[in-house]
């Protein structure tokens, strides 16, 4: 149902709802109306302005207006049971319509703040430090990166912040060798000596593009997953990759597997795997994945059942820790004395001017 009123400043339309909130556009009135304009010669009748229900607009508050050269736009919000502000024929004049808009402006927080009000910028780099990330000594490249933290406030400690970081790097950038790029090597913060991060091994990934190019048709692909337990009590979850391939002068196209030899090459990965790391500690382990050992044993076992290629250890997740010990965790990193080291720099020059020796002779 649309409301219409005849106003001084024209005919306002009105299509209420429950919650209403948007413009009302005035609209100039017709020549007959303002006897000020000038009437112009028509044959049609004069328009009359169509009759409003009584008490069309006693539910609406102002919050704002606009005036411009014949228009004026409101912006009013639907109230139920609120005392009117705005009736029919009310005076929407330049006065009154700005008197409107003024009380408006101290209910709305938004209109009412000014440009004195904002903080001055400050550079939250201000109060941060810099750590060192140390990777453990079984990989050639320790100094995996840097990381912030706020300084110590109060109760807040900066070493509990950062305690329990994850890091991901690659093995290319740990061990310097372009060719193992694809494999991730989550490492997870254990302690802080001074400026720098202790990490230990926390888990290890293929990168997604390595796992696709390997994924062809006419082969089978026979994956496992066994949890294991090291020595030194970390439970560890191995998922084990393998492809079938062709054999020796074969013909046919496809190398597809029988269901009874993936079991039998499923239960093989599981026995090599429990074998391989129910015999040493984590440091041990990360040392076979790393040349992927545990692969070229499967590979080697599986020949009489049906022939494999492209063996990996795609994954290693770490399900269970030890609780914390820093004797240990600073054996991974060779020791207090290694691994809380720092940089002890040169003996600066002297660099105080010498005046040169007489000379003898010219």
């Amino acid at each position: 149902m649309t409301y219409i009123a005849t106003t001084a400043a024209g005919i306002i339309t009105w299509r209420p709802r429950l919650t209403f909130k948007g413009l009302i556009d005035v609209v100039p009135p017709p020549a007959h109306v303002d006897p000020r304009r000038r009437q112009r010669s028509t044959n049609q009748p004069p328009q009359t302005p169509q009759s409003h229900p009584r008490g069309a607009f006693n539910h609406a508050i102002i919050l704002g207006c606009r005036v411009l050269p014949r228009r004026c736009i409101l912006v009013l919000q639907h109230r139920a049971r609120t005392r009117p502000c705005l009736r029919p024929n009310a005076d929407l004049s330049p006065n009154h319509v700005r008197h409107c808009f003024s009380t408006a402006v101290g209910k709305n927080k938004k209109l009412s703040k000014g440009k004195g009000n904002k903080k001055r910028a400050v550079d939250p780099f201000t109060r941060k430090d810099w750590y060192d990330i140390k990777a453990p000594t079984f990989f050639e490249n320790r100094n995996v990166g840097k990381t912030f933290v706020n300084r110590s406030q109060g109760l807040k400690n900066a070493d509990d912040s950062l305690k329990g970081r994850i890091v991901e790097a690659s093995l290319a950038d740990l061990n310097k060798d372009d060719e193992q790029a694809y494999r991730k090597f989550k490492l997870k913060v254990d302690g802080i000596q001074g400026r720098t991060c202790l990490t230990n091994f926390y888990g290890m990934d293929f990168t997604s593009d390595k796992l696709r190019s390997l994924v062809r048709k006419w082969q089978s692909l026979i994956e496992a997953h066994q949890d294991v337990k090291t020595t030194d009590g970390y439970l560890l979850r191995v998922f084990v990759i393998a492809f079938t391939k062709k054999r020796a002068n074969q013909v046919k196209k496809n190398t597809y597997a029988k269901s009874s030899h993936i079991r039998a090459i499923r239960q093989k990965m599981f026995e090599i795997v429990q074998r391989e790391a129910n015999s040493c500690d984590l440091r041990e382990f990360v040392a076979k994945l790393i040349p992927e050992v545990i692969g070229r044993e499967v590979e080697k076992a599986t020949q009489g059942i049906f022939p494999l290629k492209d063996v990996y250890v795609r994954k290693v997740k770490v399900l269970k820790a030890p609780k914390d010990d820093l004797n240990k965790l600073l054996e991974v990193h060779g020791g207090a004395a290694i691994a809380g080291a720092e940089d002890a720099g040169v003996k600066a020059r002297n660099t105080e001017f010498k005046e040169p020796a007489p000379l003898t002779s010219v």
